[in-house]
């Protein structure tokens, strides 16, 4: 875990001096991303395989349980934000910057 670390800042400190991407009309260039994972994803993951436990004792039932949920596939985590696609950009880009700035 610590090679992870020591690596990613590295990687930070190369890329932290690197000029912002500029588009041929001579704005810069931004990219929004959305997380695919939320907070307390792990917690969230751990309590289900708990609950899925104390809820099917066989092996087998929990096959057929899983079977039957795949059949009816939850939304894909994206889903939630497309709602919040209609944001300004520029308004997005200068919070990010604000956050850094203070």
């Amino acid at each position: 875990m610590k090679a992870r670390l020591c690596l990613a800042a590295l990687h930070f400190n190369e890329n932290s001096s690197r000029a912002l991407a500029v588009a041929k009309d001579g704005k810069t260039q931004y990219k929004i991303s959305f997380p695919k994972a939320r907070k307390d994803y792990v917690q969230t993951l751990m309590e289900e395989i708990v609950r899925r436990r104390e809820l099917y004792h066989t092996y087998s039932t929990a096959h057929e349980a899983r079977v039957n949920e795949m059949n009816h596939p939850p939304p894909a985590v994206t889903a939630s934000y497309q709602k919040n696609l209609a944001l300004d950009k520029d308004l997005l880009i200068q919070k990010h910057l604000h956050r850094f700035n203070t």
